[in-house]
């Protein structure tokens, strides 16, 4: 298994729209979507620049992931999502460690 790229890293965050809006002003990132999150109250904001593609990610549930993330370690990465020659051998890898 060879890693190609990044494809993207996930950031969690108290507040996705105003990470966003500090991201944009500050190192010029565009965006390119706000979409609602995968559960009711999780918002994912999708910006990028060049190649580098962020998502924020913030909620108002107490019990989401994202929100017991953010509690935990403060705002921060929360995934490095990895782009490689051969998915399916890096899945059969990461599952025998």
């Amino acid at each position: 298994m060879s890693i190609q790229t990044i494809t993207h890293v996930e950031y969690h965050c108290a507040d996705a729209a105003r990470t966003a809006a500090e991201l944009q002003t500050g190192f010029g990132f565009l965006r390119d979507s706000d979409q609602p999150g995968c559960k009711p109250g999780v918002q994912t904001v999708h910006l990028h620049q060049g190649t580098i593609r962020l998502r924020l990610h913030s909620s108002e549930n107490t019990d989401d992931p994202v929100a017991r993330y953010v509690e935990r370690h403060g705002e921060g990465v929360a995934v490095l999502a990895l782009g490689c020659t051969d998915p399916q051998a890096a899945l059969e890898r990461a599952e025998r460690h």
